[in-house]
């Protein structure tokens, strides 16, 4: 599998995240360790989400490092921030069991309205995302 290079547009952090608009117009979403999200960290980061992309979508790769939790609150609110989020596609990167686990609960009870799949790879994530650009 050959891996793609990219370049960094844009690039931010927020309370939670580190966010990049890469080159090959993906933007990346990193969670931070042991970050708490929490509604104030969902709408700050759709705040920069929508700063970063205007009003262009942009299909969207998520991963996080050790330690990170989401809300109960959060969680149940992120479905109505989807409305608002400049987003063309969503993959989940996981990188243990714990992270793909809540990632399958989130789809299921959830229900996403855009494109979302979870992936252990993140070359794999990539690959199915380039089907989700402008």
């Amino acid at each position: 599998m050959e891996v793609v290079q990219y370049e960094v547009v844009k690039q931010r952090e927020s309370k939670t995240a580190h966010i990049v608009l890469r080159s090959d117009d993906i933007l990346h979403v990193h969670f931070k360790k042991d970050s708490v999200l929490d509604m104030e960290a969902q709408i700050e980061n759709r705040d920069i989400f929508i700063e970063m992309c205007g009003n262009q979508k942009y299909p969207y790769l998520y991963s996080a490092a050790e330690g990170v939790t989401i809300t109960m609150e959060a969680r149940n609110m992120s479905r109505e921030l989807e409305a608002s989020t400049p987003a063309s596609a969503i993959a989940i990167e996981v990188s243990n069991l714990a992270y793909k686990l809540i990632a399958d609960f989130y789809y299921r009870f959830n229900k996403p309205s855009l494109p979302y799949r979870v992936f252990r790879n993140k070359e794999a994530a990539l690959m199915w995302l380039e089907n989700f650009k402008n």
